[in-house]
């Protein structure tokens, strides 16, 4: 239809498990322990260290508003980039 969904709550993916849980449990809902990791045999993560600095800093370039909106500190990788986060107020 191409109307807004509501958003009403965020949740870190970093912790998924963790927050599917939280989900579930306000929910009424049980999710059985491992059932998270289920047809997973390895992690989906890949290696960050793999990234090079100037790749990391473009990434940071194209979510810095995504991080600023979300008030989400951005990395320190980013701080060379000269961006930053600030409220600027119509008069």
């Amino acid at each position: 239809s191409g109307e807004p969904l509501p958003m009403s709550a965020l949740y870190n993916a970093s912790d998924a498990e963790k927050e599917w849980q939280e989900v579930a449990s306000q929910k009424g809902v049980t999710i059985p322990d491992g059932a998270m990791k289920h047809g997973r045999h390895q992690s989906r993560r890949f290696d960050v260290s793999k990234v090079s600095e100037v790749t990391q800093q473009k990434i940071c370039q194209l979510l810095a508003l995504d991080y600023c909106c979300l008030n989400f500190k951005l990395p320190e990788v980013c701080d060379d980039v000269g961006l930053y986060c600030a409220l600027e107020q119509m008069e």
